[in-house]
């Protein structure tokens, strides 16, 4: 808050209010995390008092609690509460950046909560390709102002670490790169040119493209974990030695799968040098140099390795890569309701939903061979008896691009467990691990329900982005087959569910969530 001379009382009260959506978000952090301190009385109080001694008090217990205040307890309550509003996140940026003298802790929050507001107010489509520059300022807009058209000289090296991104395959690339330690330096070294608003738009994009990384090579690292328990499992291998992960010399593989299931839960405190995305490293390869010990079951095949192909980039050792200092931030799924791993990985993630565990060619499930049509089917299939000429053809369009991309994934000789984009009607489209095998391997009704709705996604996806060029285009054929297929795929969700299934529920709920908040997209732009 200003704490000059008196101003207009227009400004006074837009300044209360601005210092009253901040005190709800203080108020919270205090109770959750036990800070310490007394309420603010001026801001308890619902009358706008302009007299600049207030004013300062006022000024003065918000600085108090922001020496208080660490990013991951700010990161943590704005992804795990309703306060993440753009409101809030607006009124968040610019008090830190209207502070006089900012500093590293400073720093790190501000790169959270700009990273954290793209994620929140990017459309859908942000998650799907390489975003460039001038979008990821047109977002930053309403919170930074004009930007420049171009990112500053000095943070070229920022670019060239984004295009290294893209190359990693595992949480170790990422950590033994060095590309991290070296984006610190940059931005510790830029003192004041760091907070322009160019700068930030530019820093930004990079920690944006980090926090998809992370959850990528996450999702990688925690699927090549479940395989091999897998297959650890199908040899007769009962525990792991997991010293190098600082865990047992004989970690059952439940044990092992618990753990994993925690990186979706919330992260609850801040984390050391890595520490915790070390010990994910590790179990990895624990498991995996067991299960290249152990005997063979039968025939089985050996397992491949997980590999990571042709994924958009963004990994938050501390610091602040706009994940800030304990804010490796987010969402394997996209936005907008992400989730963040507990062992210390403060990253939004579904991942368990990503990996689903594969079936032994010995003994195929059961639930895989039959189908039993559940009613709400009956009523996704009736929506679809007698399409129109239009919706006939885009139909017949979804079917041909379900081909094309099993052809692509099959040239490009993607693994089943890996991430992969293919392009599609100029559309770059990335699939998700599970849906890339849905292609490569499925042939049940489940995989036929992904194909088709990744492939729905694609077809709305392309009139969507001409229409952002300024094109004519009539949305509504794309959409009504969207439909169709988002009514389907939820029908097939409650079949899973009923039976049990539950990789293949929670997989197809992914699905279905991308393509329903790209449906929303298109409901919007139709209007």
């Amino acid at each position: 808050m200003s704490t000059t001379s008196k101003p207009p009382l227009s400004e006074i009260a837009a300044q209360w209010r601005e210092a009253r959506k901040l005190y709800v978000v203080y108020g919270a952090l205090m109770e959750r995390f036990a800070l310490g301190g007394s309420p603010c009385p001026e801001l308890e109080s619902p009358i706008d008092r302009g007299e600049p001694e207030t004013l300062q008090r006022v000024s003065q217990w918000f600085s108090r609690m922001d020496d208080r205040v660490h990013v991951h307890q700010l990161r943590q309550l704005l992804q795990t509460s309703r306060l993440g509003t753009e409101e809030n996140l607006r009124a968040l940026v610019s008090h830190h950046l209207e502070k006089e003298n900012k500093g590293e802790v400073d720093r790190d929050k501000i790169d959270f909560l700009l990273v954290q507001y793209l994620s929140s107010c990017a459309p859908p489509g942000f998650y799907e390709r390489n975003v460039e520059f001038d979008e990821i300022a047109q977002v930053l807009e309403p919170l930074l102002g004009e930007v420049g058209a171009h990112p500053p000289q000095w943070l070229q090296p920022l670019e060239q670490a984004t295009a290294q991104l893209e190359a990693l395959r595992s949480l170790r690339d990422l950590l033994e790169q060095g590309t991290l330690d070296q984006m610190r330096k940059l931005k510790s070294g830029a003192g004041e040119m760091y907070f322009g608003p160019t700068a930030l738009a530019a820093i930004t994009r990079f920690n944006f493209f980090v926090r998809r990384t992370f959850v990528r090579l996450i999702a990688a690292d925690l699927h090549a974990i479940r395989f091999s328990l897998h297959e650890l499992e199908r040899r007769g291998v009962t525990t792991v030695d997991c010293t190098r992960a600082e865990l047992g010399p004989a970690e059952t593989l439940e044990a092992l799968r618990d753990i994993c299931h925690e990186w979706k839960k919330p992260f609850r405190a801040a984390y050391a040098a890595g520490q915790n995305f070390k010990q994910l490293i590790e179990i990895r390869s624990a498991v995996e140099d067991a299960l290249a010990r152990a005997p063979e079951a039968g025939s089985a095949p050996a397992p491949s390795p997980v590999a990571v192909r042709d994924v958009a980039p963004p990994a938050a050792a501390p610091g602040g890569n706009g994940i800030s200092e304990p804010e490796a931030a987010a969402a394997a799924a996209p936005p907008p309701q992400p989730t963040a791993p507990v062992l210390g990985g403060p990253i939004p993630l579904e991942v368990r939903q990503s990996e689903p565990l594969p079936k032994s060619d010995a003994a195929p499930s059961l639930i895989s061979t039959l189908h039993v049509e559940h009613p709400s089917e009956r009523t996704a299939a009736s929506a679809e008896a007698a399409p129109g000429p239009e919706t006939a053809a885009v139909l017949s369009e979804l079917q041909s691009s379900v081909e094309h991309i099993k052809r692509d994934l099959g040239k490009a000789a993607v693994k089943p467990g890996a991430v992969a984009n293919v392009v599609l009607n100029g559309i770059k489209l990335m699939l998700s691990s599970w849906e890339v095998a849905s292609f490569l391997q499925g042939s049940d009704e489940t995989a036929e329900r992904l194909q088709r709705a990744v492939a729905a996604r694609a077809l709305l996806m392309a009139p969507l982005e001409r229409r952002k060029k300024g094109e004519t285009v009539d949305l509504r054929a794309a959409i009504k087959t969207a439909q169709l297929e988002s009514a389907k795929i939820q029908a097939r969700i409650a079949v899973a569910k009923e039976a049990k299934d539950i990789d293949s529920a929670v997989n197809l709920a992914a699905t279905s969530k991308r393509l329903s908040a790209l449906l929303e997209e298109a409901d919007k732009a139709g209007k």
